[in-house]
């Protein structure tokens, strides 16, 4: 088998590559990574911190953090220390919904490794790790 960057390329636009990449995206952007960014916080942290660590626009964490509060996921209260702050605390809901797509995503990587061997799966995770260090 001839491995070109045709071959590949086609191998990557594969209707069930993009299923993975949809999902894969939609745990990894947005509101979940400030799900996981507050549930992973020693301690309480603010828009301005949140937007630092995830390294996006204040606006952008604005409105993202408007959709988890409206969800119940976040509460926002305002810090004692500095009332123009904003403390950010994931709620028992956000956590469960952050333990939800974390679940859908384990499952959607356990059906495709179940296909794999041992050995191919240490390839693999060798291969994936290369290429995303890199």
């Amino acid at each position: 088998m001839d491995i070109t960057s045709e071959y590949i390329y086609n191998l990557l636009c594969n209707k069930k590559l993009r299923q993975v990449y949809d999902i894969m995206q939609d745990g990894f952007s947005g509101m979940y990574v400030v799900l996981r960014i507050l549930n992973e916080a020693k301690e309480p942290i603010t828009a301005g911190e949140i937007s630092n660590i995830f390294g996006v626009s204040t606006a952008r964490v604005a409105v993202l953090l408007r959709t988890l509060s409206r969800k119940g996921y976040i509460k926002k209260i305002k810090s004692s220390k500095d009332a123009r702050q904003t403390i950010v605390i994931i709620t028992s809901e956000g956590k469960n919904a952050l333990v939800d797509r974390k679940n859908k995503i384990l499952s959607m990587i356990e059906k495709f490794v179940s296909l794999l061997n041992d050995n191919e799966i240490r390839i693999f995770c060798n291969i994936l790790k290369k290429v995303l260090l890199n």
